[in-house]
């Protein structure tokens, strides 16, 4: 669940860091204070990225309510209007926030679907923006989605006459869950 990036920036004969790496580490770093939330103790939320806006990545993270936070991160900003997320499923009580950003954003839900929102994106000076890139949507609340796309596959043993049924799968907390049945004797074991 947890993933680990290696910066490595060599220094030169003297032991200093070159200025142009200097400025690319302390923009991470701010870049990583206003979003950090999107990054530090997160795990992958079940979509790893939206299907239908390119260029919008989903972690997730527990609050302190015990519910699920989920963040969109944008990389590349959308025009001011509307886009939408065809991932999330909002309740009455959705709240979608820009990370760094004081204002609340505005959202409907998808009329023609059953799950996605619309976002509607306030233009925002550009002195106002939050960071430069990689800007992170927070939204709370959402309908707690289960995937039960099964990774299946069937086993016969060549010494028996059982044939055994394997599924895989994450539950919304990315839990694993092992079935194996044995389609001679209609038994189903679970690991979870």
């Amino acid at each position: 669940m947890n993933s680990w990036i290696l910066i490595n920036v060599g220094t030169t004969k003297d032991g200093r860091i070159v200025p142009i790496f200097e400025d690319r580490l302390r923009s991470l770093g701010q870049w990583l204070n206003v979003n950090g939330a999107a990054i530090y103790g997160t795990s992958p939320w079940v979509y790893q990225n939206d299907t239908v806006t390119k260029h919008v990545w989903y972690t997730s993270k527990k609050n302190s309510q015990g519910s699920l936070d989920v963040f969109a991160i944008l990389l590349h900003w959308p025009d001011p209007g509307k886009f939408y997320l065809s991932s999330p499923t909002p309740t009455q009580n959705t709240t979608v926030t820009l990370l760094g950003y004081d204002t609340p954003i505005k959202w409907t839900a998808s009329a023609a679907h059953a799950q996605g929102i619309t976002v509607l994106i306030p233009a925002i000076p550009f002195n106002k923006m939050p960071c430069n890139y990689a800007w992170v949507l927070k939204m709370q609340n959402l309908v707690l989605t289960i995937i039960n796309k099964c990774i299946q596959f069937k086993h016969n043993c060549i010494f028996s006459n059982y044939s055994y049924v394997y599924e895989i799968f994450f539950n919304y907390e990315n839990i694993l869950h092992v079935c194996v049945s044995t389609l001679y004797l209609h038994r189903t074991m679970c690991f979870f």
